[in-house]
């Protein structure tokens, strides 16, 4: 949650999330914790539904035509859009995720 302070007679909502800043002044308390709430979720990707699997679709379309292996990493890239790790906001990856799809894999495949 972003701060919330009391200047005179307005309250001032100042949100900060990976480096990234925004603040703003309302009227009434209410109003400033509902925008904070609202920039937390856009600036960490959760309200606009930013998934591993649509990260995935985008990076095959714009940065692997430029790419020498191309074609592969476009199947992987798949692979990975379609598995349990595209289901995933990308705000809430994390290394375990990552980690435990690695373990799984590993099972599946020789090393």
């Amino acid at each position: 949650m972003g701060t919330l302070r009391k200047r005179g007679k307005t309250w001032r909502a100042e949100v900060c999330v990976d480096g990234r800043r925004a603040s703003k002044s309302f009227t009434t308390k209410a109003e400033a914790a509902a925008w904070a709430t609202q920039q937390e979720a856009e600036f960490t990707g959760t309200a606009t539904g930013h998934t591993f699997a649509k990260a995935c679709e985008r990076f095959a379309r714009e940065v692997s035509p430029k790419r020498r292996g191309e074609r592969w990493e476009r199947l992987r890239l798949n692979k990975w859009g379609k598995g349990p790790l595209g289901l995933r906001p990308l705000a809430r990856l994390t290394p375990a995720d990552l980690g435990a799809w690695r373990d799984a894999r590993l099972a599946e495949v020789s090393p």
